[in-house]
């Protein structure tokens, strides 16, 4: 068999070449130090040829029947294939084409091809495939057949998961003066996921909810331009629509329990436009829409005789301008103004739809919301002196809403940044921000708002001063280190909040070192920590607070990654990567309730990858790949509970928790040409 000898460097340079690890040996004799960069010219940019890389890989996962492990393999239990790609070619007539693939049979995989003339035109597509699985523990005597929900005599084990598959076409034209473009992009969506109904007599169920939806969108404009100015106008739209607009109780007389979201429509007509003077750059745009809703009620009951669909109208308008300025070779001004007004125009003004509250007996009623933000920007740009930038900026948001609990509100903040890299083995960056927020008297004339604490405050109107600290550094102490790190600090401080969020913490640090440790081997060591600290008030009441509750979030994950070429005269490649993440959240209450519990999630995660250079274009190679996942979470009860074992007259999905440990080995083969 034959063994190819190769230089380090050029190992390192086939570790990245492309996503399966293929080897490109189109570089010859690479010796860092008697290397002549300029025969490394790209000889085939301007002449017909075909050039790139494709990689096969099959194998098998294992990960004892539970899907939740595609989540980090990206292949369900059993049989596993995928192809990696990345190559292009050049026709005699100078039409370029490239294709891209990556995990392409996989459940996470995707794939593009472009054909361009450079300068002139191009036409891509591409395929993006996502999958996530929340659960496979669900349990529910219920089950789906089409839109009906079918009652079983026993308990059914039922996943949780969606999976998406979106395809998108781009055609590109570029002339001298006129240019154009078209992007299609159709989404679909498939799966399942929680949710829940109520038949009233304070009674909930949580059921395995099927979802089936497709969006399709639209985005095509014209431009022209001239030596200092552009002027483009174009077109928005997007179709959602749902086959599944409504979900029934299979009974006698099935039962409507819930209307899913409704098809709809959305489309938008823009003009922007751009201009440079001598030092100064401004950009404006100005557009107008529909968004529209026009399906069938699923239900008549309440609803005016002669009315079959609530036929929605929204219509919208935007606007912003913006502007950069050098006022020297050492300062720079920059500014906008954005304008968004969300008009609801919907005739469901002309009748009331009404919901009885079982709490209080009150009537609650629905209505259209009108919006309207208007938002302000300035900020500047100072060099100091050579290594000293200073940077500051304003912004100012103004916000009005019909039919809330507080129609206008407005938001303010200064921030400052500051970058330091006058020192050779050090870059520096700081930022310091301060924002406010406040606006118009909380009201209570919305009937709505009768159903609940009048000193409620939701975290999203109520007054607010933020205070945020950032800090990133990158340091080389060594010509073989490299350092990075960034720290960061928010304190939301709700002062004059009597029942809801009163403050909020958010802090943490990512870091993360590169060692090379010798010609031979190279280590990547990182990690992060972050918490979230929350106090809120509340009452049992309806009036002042009589009891606080605290919550806290921790995220942490630490790594590290290695690559080996000490085998390199044997033309093999060793990588390795161990990862470990956490995440944990508990509450705590006063007046005797004490911790509630908490939640609590673990992944280990290893992945061994070896190659062999079998000739100059073709590599084999084994990857291995391990997960140890596990989450618990103290809210789970039973499906079915009782007095003393759960919550009264609710039924749950059980228990949602994961612990699995997952394998996933592949074999793999790449050629090069």
């Amino acid at each position: 068999m034959m063994k190819t000898k190769l230089s380090i460097i050029a190992l390192l340079i086939m570790s990245v070449n492309v996503p399966a690890q293929a080897f490109d040996f189109g570089v010859s004799a690479a010796n860092g130090s008697n290397t002549d960069t300029s025969k490394w010219s790209c000889k085939k940019c301007n002449s017909a040829g075909m050039s790139g890389a494709i990689g096969i890989s099959v194998g098998s996962s294992v990960s004892d029947d539970d899907q939740h492990s595609a989540n980090a393999l990206g292949y369900e239990d059993g049989f596993a294939a995928a192809v990696d790609a990345n190559a292009a070619s050049v026709s005699d007539s100078g039409i370029r084409t490239a294709f891209y693939a990556k995990e392409l049979g996989s459940k996470r995989g995707d794939a593009s091809i472009a054909i361009r003339q450079p300068g002139l035109w191009s036409v891509a597509a591409g395929y993006d495939a996502k999958y996530h699985v929340d659960s496979t523990s669900a349990v529910s005597n219920l089950v789906i057949d089409g839109n009906q929900l079918v009652a079983n005599d026993s308990l059914v084990t039922q996943e949780l998961n969606l999976e998406r598959d979106r395809f998108n076409i781009d055609v590109k034209y570029r002339g001298d003066i006129f240019s154009g473009f078209i992007k299609i992009s159709n989404e679909e969506k498939q799966g399942t996921q929680a949710s829940s109904y109520s038949l009233g007599l304070y009674s909930a169920t949580n059921f395995v909810k099927p979802v089936n939806t497709e969006t399709t969108n639209l985005h095509t404009a014209v431009s022209m331009s001239g030596i200092n100015w552009l002027a483009e106008v174009g077109f928005k739209g997007s179709v959602f629509e749902n086959d599944i607009d409504s979900l029934y109780l299979a009974q006698t007389d099935p039962l409507l329990i819930q209307s899913t979201d409704a098809d709809n429509k959305a489309m938008n007509i823009y003009l922007t436009g751009r201009y440079r003077f001598d030092n100064t750059t401004i950009t404006g745009k100005f557009s107008a829409g529909e968004q529209t809703q026009d399906d069938s009620f699923s239900s008549l009951l309440g609803v005016s005789a002669g009315l079959t669909a609530p036929d929605l109208t929204l219509n919208t308008t935007d606007a912003n301008l913006t502007f950069m300025t050098r006022i020297n070779r050492k300062a720079t001004v920059k500014g906008s103004i954005v304008y968004s007004d969300r008009d609801n125009d919907s005739p469901v003004y002309e009748f009331d739809q009404y919901q009885a509250d079982e709490l209080t007996d009150l009537i609650a009623y629905t209505s259209g919301i009108d919006r309207t933000n208007t938002t302000v920007k300035l900020s500047s740009d100072y060099r100091v002196m050579a290594g000293h930038k200073l940077s500051g900026g304003l912004t100012y948001q103004d916000a009005e809403q019909t039919a809330i609990s507080r129609e206008e509100k407005d938001e303010t903040e200064i921030w400052l940044k500051y970058r330091y890299d006058s020192l050779e083995m050090w870059d520096m960056r700081f930022k310091a921000s301060y924002a406010t927020r406040d606006g118009a008297e909380f009201t209570t004339y919305i009937t709505s708002d009768y159903l609940q604490n009048e000193f409620m405050r939701k975290y999203n109107f109520a007054d607010r001063e933020r205070t945020e600290f950032v800090v990133d550094m990158t340091h080389t102490p060594l010509d073989y280190l490299n350092i990075d790190f960034r720290g960061y600090y928010a304190l939301d401080d709700y002062s004059d909040t009597d029942i809801g969020l009163t403050e909020s913490t958010d802090y943490g640090y990512d870091a993360s070192a590169n060692l090379l440790i010798s010609d031979i081997m190279n280590l990547t060591v990182y990690g992060g920590y972050q918490w979230i600290d929350n106090d809120q008030l509340g009452s049992s009441s309806l009036s002042y607070a009589d009891w606080a509750a605290e919550n806290s979030d921790e995220f942490g994950f630490v790594g590290i990654s290695g690559q080996y070429t000490g085998f390199a005269d044997l033309g093999i490649l060793l990588t390795a990567e161990y990862c470990f993440s956490y995440s944990e959240g508990d509450t705590a209450v006063s007046g005797g309730i004490g911790n509630l519990g908490d939640y609590k999630s673990e992944e280990h995660s290893f992945e061994l990858k070896a190659t062999y250079a079998l000739t100059q274009t073709s590599t084999v190679g084994l990857k291995y790949q391990y997960t140890d996942y596990q989450d618990s979470d103290y809210a789970d009860i039973p499906a079915v509970n009782y007095a003393g074992d759960g919550v009264t007259n609710l039924t749950t999905l059980g228990y949602l928790s994961q612990d699995y440990d997952a394998h996933l080995i592949m074999a793999t083969y790449n050629y090069t040409f």
